[in-house]
């Protein structure tokens, strides 16, 4: 009997059950026909059987992985709101120290580190189209490269973020980046020192605000 007379007669999907017969059948299949694209008759129902608890498996695995997925957003949604809470109290720069403040207690180097992988199968298949490349899909590679850096500093700038709280730090000094790209790996790491700042006495007079903390406070 003809595959796609037993999709029909079944109402099921002929490319996906063709696949299925053809690629993960755990049932031994004698195929015949000058197409190969027949099955013995004594062979249908158990072959349709398979192809169903196949496509449950499949809706099982889809749904675990949706599950998944759904709790990583809500995790990462958590970690973002962790990390907008400590950034508002954490003082970040390049320079060894804060004017008007002194290190009371340092808590040590903290890190964060970032990888990305880059996709450019879109530049490739321009390519392919077009012996000579356009300045446009240059820049387009480019512009897609700088976003993925941007990205990783910001995902290592975080997690850094994240350790120095962990810590009881209101300050990261001495940050320190890098980055580096391998093949389509690119790589972040950030580095500072995890300290407690205290306002300085000064005049008789003494500080009682930290500078202004977050992200877009950081020296360049």
């Amino acid at each position: 009997m003809k595959l796609k007379e037993i999709a029909e007669q079944h109402g099921l999907d002929l490319h996906s059950f063709e696949t299925f017969v053809l690629n993960h059948c755990p049932i031994p299949v004698n195929l015949t026909g000058i197409m190969r694209d027949s099955i013995d008759n004594e062979s249908v129902d158990a072959v349709v059987d398979a192809y169903r608890d196949y496509l449950q498996e499949r809706k099982t695995a889809k749904n675990a992985q949706d599950q998944q997925i759904r709790e990583w957003r809500k995790s990462w949604e958590r970690t973002k709101e962790e990390y907008r809470t400590a950034a508002e109290s954490i003082v970040m720069t390049t320079c060894p120290q804060v004017d008007g403040y002194r290190a009371v207690e340092q808590l040590g180097l903290v890190f964060g580190e970032s990888l990305f992988k880059a996709g450019i199968s879109s530049q490739v298949d321009a390519l392919f189209d077009d012996a000579a490349p356009s300045p446009s899909i240059v820049d387009s590679e480019l512009a897609d490269t700088t976003d993925m850096l941007r990205k990783a500093r910001e995902r290592a700038t975080m997690k850094m973020v994240l350790e120095a709280a962990s810590r009881g730090a209101n300050a990261i000094v001495g940050i320190d980046a890098e980055s580096s790209i391998s093949g389509s790996i690119m790589q972040v790491t950030m580095v500072g020192t995890a300290v407690r700042l205290e306002p300085v006495e000064a005049d008789g007079s003494q500080e009682t605000d930290l500078p202004a903390a977050g992200p877009k406070h950081m020296s360049e």
